[in-house]
């Protein structure tokens, strides 16, 4: 199989895979009764970069994400999942995100 084709394979897996994460996120937050006006009020963010995590044309960056999830009632490794099939791109996530948790609780002990 040529180069070409492979990617042009996995573009189609990553943009399936956002769209139904963005399903998934747009339910969660019409569940709160919330707009995408308001929601994106919460998480400080354009209201066209929630239409466009929600249509699937792109996904959330990672501060935000968590935000999100934890604001919507998302289990992150289910969204996590959702956006990242392969295992591979899992691994990968959870050693950034460890990094990420292990730096956050070192800046919160510095503040205290």
């Amino acid at each position: 199989m040529n180069k070409k084709v492979i990617n042009k394979k996995e573009n189609n897996l990553h943009r399936d895979s956002y769209k139904i994460a963005g399903e998934l996120i747009s339910n969660k937050r019409l569940k709160k009764s919330l707009t995408r006006t308001q929601l994106a009020e919460i998480l400080k963010v354009k209201c066209s970069y929630i239409q466009n995590i929600e249509e699937g044309l792109t996904s959330p960056k990672l501060e935000c994400f968590f935000r999100m999830c934890q604001y919507l009632d998302i289990d992150t490794l289910e969204l996590l999942e959702t956006y990242f099939p392969s295992n591979k791109e899992l691994t990968e996530l959870d050693e950034k995100i460890e990094k990420l948790i292990e730096a956050r609780k070192i800046i919160e002990k510095g503040l205290k």
